[in-house]
């Protein structure tokens, strides 16, 4: 009976560890189908956040070209002239911003520059109003001037960029009767 016995307990003893080595491998496979989907909904996530960062606009200073559409946490930046000496004068002048040549403009506040001798870099937020004349379907001129407020002056316009904003998605797509 010893023997019997013994032989009964090894065949346990190997179904069980062959039970275990397939739930090992069940669980792996199961794990591993969990991580690779979290993986792909992490990167799903991070794309547009990384492409918010991104800039919208390409080419030579001359020949800027953007693409929208523009979201309310993307800034208008600019380098600020040669005779503009310091930073508390380039934050003094108000940015005016035109589009398509027209005669009416969107005073940019909030903005900031950053630099310790010309030419420094400016930044401002884009306003709700701007955002609505920005994203309107189509090819837009755009241009920045700068005004004086001191001396009611503005400056002449910088060389205007090219905005292509895309036609937005349809929504509450359905068939009528």
């Amino acid at each position: 009976m010893g023997r019997a016995a013994n032989r009964k307990w090894a065949a346990r003893r190997v179904r069980y560890r062959l039970a275990g080595a397939r739930e090992r491998s069940r669980l792996r496979v199961i794990f591993g189908w969990r991580i690779a989907l979290s993986l792909v909904a992490l990167l799903l996530v991070a794309a547009p956040a990384r492409a918010q960062v991104a800039d919208v606009c390409t080419g030579v200073p001359d020949k800027m070209v953007c693409t929208g559409p523009i979201t309310a946490n993307m800034r208008f930046e600019w380098t600020a002239a040669d005779n503009v000496p310091t930073v508390a004068v380039a934050e003094a002048l108000t940015p005016r911003v035109y589009v398509d040549q027209a005669t009416t403009f969107v005073e940019l506040s909030g903005d900031t520059c950053t630099g310790a001798a010309p030419p420094l870099t400016c930044t401002a937020p884009i306003p709700a109003a701007l955002l609505a004349v920005l994203n309107v379907s189509g090819v837009h001129s755009v241009t920045l001037r700068m005004f004086d407020p001191a001396q009611g002056l503005e400056g002449p316009s910088a060389v205007p960029f090219v905005l292509r904003s895309p036609p937005g998605a349809p929504s509450r797509v359905r068939i009528i009767r």
